[in-house]
């Protein structure tokens, strides 16, 4: 999973996310990462030779397994009450 952008560099959010999903999220260093992929993207279509090499930070999950799952149980239970509430 890579993340880019402006809330990408929040720790807290990507190790909550590497958590959650147990899954390593890779941070782009770049803060502009995303518009440097589109702009390559364009440059291809244009016939230009651009190659965008961002440099990421990997972060790895830290929580076990079980409370992932627990608190991805506990997140869609309230997502059910407050559906129910509307």
């Amino acid at each position: 999973v890579y993340a880019a952008g402006g809330l990408s560099h929040l720790s807290y959010l990507t190790a909550l996310q590497a958590d959650l999903l147990q899954q390593p999220i890779h941070v782009a260093h770049q803060a502009d990462a995303t518009a440097l992929g589109a702009a390559a993207v364009a440059a291809g279509y244009r016939g230009v030779a651009y190659q965008a090499q961002p440099a990421y930070t990997r972060v790895p999950p830290g929580m076990p397994a079980t409370e992932a799952q627990a608190a991805c149980e506990a997140w869609a239970g309230f997502v059910a009450r407050a559906r129910m509430q509307r």
